[in-house]
């Protein structure tokens, strides 16, 4: 009784070790992307009463002045707050997906001219 038990449990927690989320958005393994400044322009939050909260943000990054873009994380985990520098993972292949990595700053000159221009998008 005991055994059956146990193997039920065992079984039980690989089945759900099994589960976890394996069509990440963004995988270095699965995708050749290059890392480019970015920053916050305004954030969302959404509360369920059956999931966590999920937060939407809309990020502004480039390669240089000339090429600026627009992005949207949806459902993100990540936490920020308005006019914060992150760091935007694009992939190489397709240059319109994109993805925000994590905070910090590459490019100092670069966000100063995307906070310039964030002023600019926001009103």
């Amino acid at each position: 009784m005991i055994k059956t038990i146990s193997l039920i449990i065992l079984t039980l927690i690989i089945i759900s070790c099994n589960n976890q989320d394996d069509n990440k958005k963004f995988n270095s393994q699965n995708y050749d992307y290059f890392i480019v400044q970015g920053l916050i322009l305004d954030t969302e939050t959404n509360f369920s009463y059956t999931q966590k909260f999920k937060r939407k943000y809309r990020y502004i990054y480039g390669y240089n002045s000339d090429n600026i873009k627009i992005g949207l994380e949806k459902n993100s985990d990540l936490v920020f707050s308005n006019q914060e520098s992150i760091l935007v993972g694009i992939n190489k292949l397709d240059t319109s997906k994109s993805i925000i990595l994590q905070r910090g700053v590459i490019n100092k000159d670069l966000l100063i001219k995307l906070k310039n221009a964030s002023d600019t998008i926001s009103k």
